[in-house]
């Protein structure tokens, strides 16, 4: 019985192939397998999106207290999406997006109103002015600094 040998190069590519699937898949950047957290810098509404293969399979739009400050438009059109993080199985770090800390500067400022008592007119204002900083520098850093001036001004 003759056997057929398999050339060494194919067995180096279909190796190579393999690796290559696996490293792609369980990366946090492939959308093969993973979940987003975006805002909307002209609310602050975060969005929030789970994929498999490419595919959206859950999404839901969670409103924070600066979306209900400001009245965030309903319109699709309006919204400025912009990604905060990415995760996937087995990978618990995040790239680190433009509007990494938004989420979490928007939680930071809820602690800050309920810790003060922070009236409504003095929320709108902090709103407005975060919202004003992403769209203008286009990261969070900026708002990041004016919230925490803004809670140190209520701390004192």
């Amino acid at each position: 019985m003759k056997m057929n040998k398999v050339h060494p190069a194919i067995c180096a590519l279909g190796v190579v192939t393999l690796l290559g699937v696996g490293i792609y898949f369980f990366s946090g950047w492939s959308r093969i397998n993973c979940w987003t957290w975006e805002i909307d810098i002209n609310s602050g509404e975060t969005r929030y999106r789970r994929y498999c293969l490419w595919c959206i399979t859950e999404e839901r739009i969670v409103p924070t207290w600066m979306s209900e400050v400001l009245d965030a438009p309903q319109e699709e059109h309006a919204r400025k999406w912009r990604p905060v993080e990415t995760l996937s199985p087995g990978r618990h770090h995040s790239p680190h997006y433009r509007y990494h800390g938004a989420i979490h500067d928007l939680r930071t400022a809820e602690m800050g109103f309920e810790l003060y008592g922070v009236p409504p007119e003095r929320k709108r204002e902090l709103a407005e002015a975060m919202r004003d900083s992403w769209n203008q520098t286009g990261n969070y850093r900026e708002a990041g600094r004016l919230l925490q001036a803004f809670l140190e001004e209520l701390d004192n």
